[in-house]
């Protein structure tokens, strides 16, 4: 996030490679996904209500984990 708010000329190609997958819009950040659709970017403790919300089965009945990735997804969160 650092180098896609400064682009710093001083980091690897391969943090250079994987920053052009992502971008900021306002102060968050967000995956760009093969079909184009933006994809927020959670943390941690963001994540951590996202999944645990969808495991005690506010998405349908509990669920498990590559369930719980697709519903994410779904949702528009990375």
């Amino acid at each position: 996030m650092e180098y896609l708010q400064h682009l710093t000329g001083n980091t690897s190609k391969k943090t250079k490679y994987r920053a052009l997958s992502y971008v900021i819009i306002g102060n968050e950040l967000f995956k760009k996904s093969p079909e184009g659709v933006l994809l927020k970017c959670l943390g941690e403790t963001e994540a951590y209500l996202a999944i645990s919300d969808i495991h005690s089965g506010a998405c349908g009945s509990h669920q498990a984990g590559h369930k719980m990735k697709w519903l994410l997804f779904r949702q528009g969160m990375y």
